[in-house]
């Protein structure tokens, strides 16, 4: 589960970047979007005029898993499972766990992305998955509320580590002054899985750095 406390974090973006380069260090990836109402892990693939069938759909038994599965590269190792528009729908926990049990069979990782924040949503999707990657930025507000979410997530006794996300080249350079580390040890209290940059400060320069984050987090996963 990709989870955060405050919303803006980049939790969304940080799922389609794991799920792409899971995928090509040759692992089997579903990424799942559970932010109804809210969706938007299909715009980070240009799917939103793609989309036929959707998670709801599925969990309602409209459709097949297989219809609302969408191939996002030709050798067919990763796809989507579209969140749905209807911001009313109520997770049904049964419903869900049947869908992740047929996932399980034929998808090595499993990645879903949740609403920002502490809802229903994420109370359900808890008890049925291995284990939390909360992302949050160095902000104070992302920080607090990540340590919220935390406590939550302790609750339910999930694994959690945290992905540090957003991370500016300033931050990065004085990364060895141990500030995330004491971070991730004495604020959060869980270990950390590693450190995204900000991608605005890179560009298309910055690409093999990028992949490099992406790389000692992936083999972590």
């Amino acid at each position: 589960m990709i989870a955060s406390g405050k919303g803006g974090v980049g939790k969304t973006t940080a799922t389609a970047f794991l799920g792409t380069e899971l995928s090509r260090m040759d692992k089997s990836v579903v990424m799942i979007d559970t932010d109804f109402g809210l969706r938007n892990l299909d715009l980070h693939f240009s799917l939103d005029q793609k989309i036929v069938y959707n998670i709801v759909d599925v969990l309602e038994g409209t459709c097949s898993l297989r219809q609302a599965l969408i191939p996002l590269e030709p050798s067919r190792k990763l796809y989507i499972l579209p969140g749905s528009k209807d911001y009313r729908y109520c997770l049904s926990q049964s419903a869900l766990v049947h869908v992740l049990q047929e996932l399980t069979k034929d998808f090595d990782d499993i990645l879903i992305d949740t609403p920002a924040g502490i809802s229903d949503t994420h109370l359900k999707i808890l008890p049925c998955v291995t284990e939390v990657l909360l992302v949050t930025t160095l902000t104070d507000a992302s920080i607090r509320d990540a340590i919220t979410m935390g406590s939550v997530i302790k609750k339910y006794g999930v694994p959690t580590r945290i992905l540090f996300n957003r991370i500016s080249k300033t931050a990065m350079a004085h990364m060895e002054n141990r500030h995330l580390l004491y971070l991730s040890q004495d604020v959060f209290q869980m270990e950390s899985i590693g450190v995204f940059p900000y991608i605005g400060e890179y560009g298309m320069h910055g690409a093999k750095k990028i992949q490099r984050s992406l790389q000692q987090i992936c083999t972590q996963i």
